[in-house]
């Protein structure tokens, strides 16, 4: 019933709109598996004019996200990251409570380690962008998510760049060193894999390599991830560099949370 009331309804009659939000986050917060078989009824109102009913959805969202949709099945993977999306899409709503409310539950989902890591460089760029927001609550909220990925970021407590840089470069030419050693179709065959069929069929191909290529290809394959683990170090470091220049210039803000909240970063 809640899903058909027309937006203009819910957002002259606010006292009705309230109780209809309340209601909904008791059922979502108790009820999570229930309200997720309803929820794309309730995505529409994402678009609606009340910004009460945004707030709630998007709370709604959050909740799925950490207590329902924790699963690694296709399904559940597929659901989540459209979630994300458009929870994500909101941290640049046009009203202020909401682009707040966005990165309140974006920060919760952060703590609760809930974001993929594949998502998260491309969501810590967003929030950084809301660091110059009009809206000083906005501005407070998206450092209190950057101090909070800071302490639950996946890489570590100490990155310096200059030593990131080199370790890449080392690691960048070993990699290339390996694979020109490698009889050329393997080498193809090692970096065309794009599906899990293509993967199978490369797991049987190596069980009838000689040892020593074999060896070589597993060397590769560690030192892929190792590569890739060093490039989203330099990229995450790269953008806390960027943070460090916004939130010292915030330190000239005339707003009190401002101030506290770069001098606590």
């Amino acid at each position: 019933e809640i899903a058909q009331i027309e937006p203009g309804e819910l957002a002259r009659d606010t006292n009705a709109t309230r109780n209809y939000c309340n209601f909904l986050l008791e059922v979502g917060a108790t009820c999570g598996p229930v309200v997720l078989t309803a929820v794309s009824s309730l995505l529409p109102h994402l678009d609606g004019d009340s910004y009460t009913m945004r707030n709630c959805v998007l709370s709604i969202i959050g909740d799925l996200i950490s207590g329902v949709l924790s699963g690694e099945g296709n399904e559940e993977k597929e659901t989540r990251e459209t979630l994300f999306d458009r929870l994500e899409l909101h941290i640049h709503d046009q009203n202020a409570f909401v682009r707040s409310k966005s990165i309140q539950i974006l920060t919760k989902l952060v703590e609760q380690r809930c974001v993929p890591i594949p998502r998260q460089q491309d969501l810590v760029e967003k929030v950084v962008g809301s660091i110059q927001d009009k809206s000083s609550n906005v501005r407070k909220n998206a450092l209190v998510f950057i101090n909070t990925y800071l302490g639950c970021n996946p890489y570590s407590d100490k990155l310096s760049l200059d030593n990131l840089r080199e370790k890449l470069k080392e690691e960048t030419e070993k990699l290339s060193v390996l694979k020109e050693d490698l009889p050329e179709h393997q080498t193809s065959t090692q970096e065309s894999e794009a599906s899990e069929a293509a993967a199978q069929e490369d797991e049987a191909m190596e069980t009838d390599l000689d040892p020593e290529t074999a060896k070589k290809l597993e060397a590769i394959q560690k030192l892929d991830l190792i590569v890739q683990y060093l490039k989203d170090c330099v990229l995450f470091t790269e953008q806390m560099h960027r943070v460090i220049v916004l939130v010292s210039q915030l330190l000239a803000s005339k707003s009190a949370s401002d101030i506290l909240e770069s001098v606590d970063f």
